[in-house]
């Protein structure tokens, strides 16, 4: 458009830039109106996106709440069962962590473990 040059001494000059640049301004309007309208509609997802995994948020926060408040009452109610789940639960998740811990996996044959041959 010419807008960092100097300005042009003819009168005749200015009024064909400014109409040229007067028919630019729609397109350009355009333009900004359909990138404001995708940043919205982004937004607007993240916004729904973020709303919904806080409603989840605040349900597993509820059933954790619930949860305690029904061990307390288990704790005080009935001590020794409460005791020997609590030590079952315990034992179950180390025999499950020892199991992952000890699957087989990929071992290479005694041949390829023991190193190359020295030719004695």
């Amino acid at each position: 458009m010419g807008a960092t040059q100097p300005a042009p001494r003819n009168i005749d000059d200015v009024a064909r830039k400014l109409a040229a640049m007067r028919a630019h301004v729609p397109a350009f309007a355009q333009r900004v109106d359909t990138n404001e309208l995708k940043q919205l509609a982004r937004l607007h997802g993240q916004i729904t996106k973020y709303r919904n995994s806080a409603a989840i948020y605040r349900e597993n926060a509820v059933l954790m709440v619930e949860e305690q408040a029904l061990r307390r009452t288990i704790a005080e109610k009935y001590g020794e069962l409460h005791t020997a789940e609590t030590r079952g639960r315990h034992l179950h998740e180390q025999q499950a962590a020892a199991s992952v811990r000890h699957e087989p996996g990929y071992r290479p044959s005694a041949q390829s473990r023991s190193g190359p041959s020295r030719g004695l």
